[in-house]
């Protein structure tokens, strides 16, 4: 993945707090996920086709965790085990080994829910007229707006 550097300003204390994070560059990107996924309820990262397709990998590295399919944040380890754990099948289909839990979306997000703390929510977080208004364009002399009305410009 290629990087794009971008600046922030920050005030004393915020740059207090952001000295204490680990990986500052990677908490901003995922509030900025969040932030689009709360607002525009368009995830990024979501790999389901339809609501019947199995819910995305938690503990994927590669794109981080789908918003749309953990909310609340990855299930335990048991959890996500036993919803990916199929039925136990003879060669003619019939069950040997049922697993009740397996691919059943509530259960493994109800159990992501009990596992985690609630996330922050942005309904009431000021973004906007926070940036520094823009300085004019610099007028141009009566010699270069003539020079520009000759040319055609």
């Amino acid at each position: 993945m290629s990087s794009i550097i971008k600046s922030i300003s920050l005030d004393p204390q915020t740059a207090e707090l952001a000295s204490r994070i680990p990986n500052f560059s990677r908490f901003v990107r995922e509030c900025l996920i969040r932030h689009h996924f709360t607002k525009e309820g368009v995830n990024l990262q979501c790999m389901r086709e339809d609501d019947d397709s199995p819910l995305c990998n938690p503990y994927s590295t590669v794109k981080g965790r789908c918003l749309s399919c953990w909310p609340a944040g990855p299930p335990p380890n048991e959890a996500w085990r036993a919803y990916r754990r199929k039925p136990v099948l003879t060669q003619s289909g019939m069950v040997i080994e049922a697993k009740p839990d397996y691919m059943v979306h509530e259960l493994v997000q109800e159990a992501a829910v009990e596992a985690n703390p609630p996330l922050f929510g942005f309904e009431d977080m000021i973004i906007e007229g926070n940036a520094k208004p823009k300085k004019p364009a610099p007028k141009r002399s009566f010699l270069q707006r003539l020079g520009a009305q000759i040319r055609g410009d």
